[in-house]
């Protein structure tokens, strides 16, 4: 516990928001409409910057189709792909969660500020609420919310498969939220061969669930 400062509780005990930490918050948000085929005309994916306004950024998909999204970094830009189960001109909604970016003077709600004169905490932000933590997930249902609420997945450890037979095939774990419940599944996003097996290298995904309603 810090010896001066600002700290609130969760009902579990564990702090919530401190004067030293920042808590994440919606930064962006918005559909992204595929452009490039990743795997013939089942796969496609699109791009969202690179950019240099972003800190620490994690970018979350939700919608009905199954979609994948990565995070790339260079020359001091942070940019994202977002891969979707569909021809090109498919849209998928993303979030995309950083640390607070200081509003204009005079707000409402309770602000928090480091000792450096960071924002870390804006209550007029939407807060990236993480409702459920998933890890080496198996089987085709990884999670189950709660009826009437929308959510949305972080890929944190991204999932695949790669296969040889005479070539190459390479399956990566895509997730899909339907109504509110999350599902994942492998998709082809390479093939040089007609086979899968045997398979070469294999890792499961470690996702964060978010709840985004009303965000």
């Amino acid at each position: 516990m810090a010896d001066a400062g600002f700290t609130v509780y969760g009902d579990s005990g564990v702090a919530q928001v401190d004067n030293t930490y920042a808590n994440l918050s919606l930064v962006e948000k918005g559909t992204l409409t595929t452009n490039q085929s990743l795997y013939g005309a089942s796969v496609t994916y699109g791009t969202i910057g690179p950019r240099s306004d972003l800190v620490s950024p994690i970018i979350c998909v939700g919608g009905s189709l199954y979609a994948r999204p990565e995070t790339f970094y260079g020359a001091g830009q942070i940019g994202f792909n977002i891969s979707v189960a569909g021809p090109l001109g498919t849209q998928v909604p993303y979030y995309i969660f950083d640390v607070p970016r200081a509003p204009p003077a005079h707000g409402f709600g309770l602000q928090v500020w480091n000792a450096a004169g960071q924002l870390i905490f804006d209550a007029s932000a939407g807060p990236m609420r993480v409702v459920g933590f998933v890890q080496n997930a198996t089987g085709t249902t990884i999670f189950a919310g709660t009826a009437g609420r929308a959510y949305a997945v972080a890929h944190v450890i991204r999932g695949f498969r790669s296969a040889r037979v005479e070539g190459f095939n390479v399956r990566a774990v895509f997730t899909q939220v339907a109504s509110n419940v999350v599902n994942q599944n492998l998709l082809i996003v390479q093939d040089l061969t007609s086979g899968d097996t045997p398979v070469l290298s294999a890792n499961l995904m470690t996702a964060l669930i978010i709840d985004v309603t009303n965000l």
